[in-house]
C-alpha cells in the first residue's frame, strides 16, 4: 500500500504526508513506516528526496530528482537556445521546492548527461561575453564560418588566375572536404593508481574506501546528495577504469550509491562507453547520488 501510494503521487511525500493518505488499517507509528521506506529505497522501488528548504524531513517519490530533473529540463529546453542560468531559473519553482544550493548543482550535472545522450546540444558563444547556450536541436554552423567563408572567397579571387582549384585549397585544409580523414590530437593518458599500488595488490573494499574519500573531498555537495557525475569522479580518482567500474559497482551493491543508469544505451558505440560505469550485463551508468 505504501509502495502504491509513493507510485501514484504527483510530488515527493514526507513521512507525515503518507501516514496521512494511509488507509487506517494500514497505519502504523512513523519509525516503522520509516523502516519500511528506507527498505524500499535500498532496494530501489522508490527514491530519497532532500527536504524542501524550510522542512527537516526527507520526502520519498516514484522517481529520482536526477531522472525528474533530467525530463524537466527536456521540456524547458527547446529549439530556441538558453544558457544555464534560464535553464536554472525555469526549473526552480518546479523542483518541489529544492534548496537553490541543491538544484544548481543538479542541473549541471543533467545538463552534461544530457549532452553526452544526445538529448540536448551545445550552441557556443559567438562573442566573448556571450554565454554557453543548450538547445533540443543541433547548432547551425553558418554563423560560427562566416569569416572563414569570406576568407575563403577573399583567398580563391586573389588565385584566380593562379592555377590553384578550390578543391586544392580546401584539401589543404584538410578535413573539410567530406570523407577526408581527420587527424584528431592523442589522447592523453589515463591517469592510474600509483605504480606502488597495482591493480592485484588492492582489495575491492579498499578501492570502494578509497572511492568515497575522493567523493567526500572532491565533490561537498555529494552528502547533500548532489548528483556525481561518474566520468569526472574517475578523474579525480586516479583509477583505472577495471578499478573504478569495480569500486563504484562494488558501493552500489553495498548500499552506499544509488546509480543512473544511461537513458540511451543504444545510442552508445564501444568507444563512447568508456567513460561510464559498466556491470557485467554491459548496462552503463552515467552518475551515482550518495545514500
Amino acid at each position: 500500500m505504501i509502495e502504491k501510494i509513493i507510485r501514484q503521487a504527483d510530488e515527493p511525500k514526507d513521512i507525515g504526508q503518507i501516514i496521512s493518505i494511509l488507509p487506517v488499517s494500514f497505519q502504523k507509528d512513523e519509525q516503522a513506516i520509516r523502516s519500511i521506506l528506507e527498505k524500499m529505497v535500498h532496494e530501489g522501488s522508490i527514491f530519497l528526496w532532500k527536504p524542501q528548504s524550510r522542512s527537516k524531513k526527507h520526502r520519498f517519490w516514484n522517481t529520482s530528482d536526477t531522472a525528474y530533473c533530467s525530463r524537466l529540463i527536456r521540456t524547458v529546453v527547446g529549439s530556441r537556445p538558453l544558457s544555464e542560468k534560464d535553464i536554472l531559473r525555469a526549473s526552480r519553482s518546479r523542483l518541489f521546492g529544492l534548496a537553490t544550493r541543491t538544484i544548481a548543482p543538479l542541473v549541471t550535472t543533467t545538463l552534461k548527461r544530457l549532452i553526452v545522450e544526445g538529448c540536448l546540444f551545445v550552441h557556443p558563444p559567438r562573442q566573448v561575453r556571450h554565454l554557453v547556450r543548450y538547445a533540443s536541436v543541433p547548432v547551425d554552423p553558418a554563423p560560427y564560418i562566416a569569416k572563414l567563408r569570406a576568407e575563403f572567397d577573399r583567398v580563391m579571387k586573389l588565385l584566380q588566375h593562379s592555377g590553384v582549384s578550390a578543391q586544392e585549397v580546401l584539401q589543404r585544409l584538410g578535413g573539410i572536404i567530406p570523407g577526408m580523414q581527420v587527424v584528431y590530437p592523442e589522447r592523453t593518458p589515463t591517469d592510474e593508481v600509483p605504480a606502488s599500488k597495482k591493480e592485484e595488490e588492492v582489495s575491492l573494499p579498499d578501492l570502494a574506501d578509497m572511492l568515497l574519500h575522493t567523493i567526500y573531498n572532491r565533490i561537498p555537495g555529494a552528502r547533500n546528495r548532489v548528483p556525481i557525475w561518474l566520468p569526472d569522479l574517475r578523474k579525480y580518482s586516479k583509477l583505472s577504469k577495471t578499478q573504478f567500474d569495480q569500486a563504484v559497482l562494488y558501493l552500489s551493491r553495498n548500499g552506499k550509491l544509488h546509480l543512473d543508469r544511461h537513458t540511451h544505451p543504444g545510442s552508445l558505440t564501444e568507444e563512447t562507453k568508456q567513460p561510464f560505469v559498466q556491470d557485467e550485463e554491459g548496462i552503463s551508468y552515467v552518475a551515482a547520488v550518495l545514500l
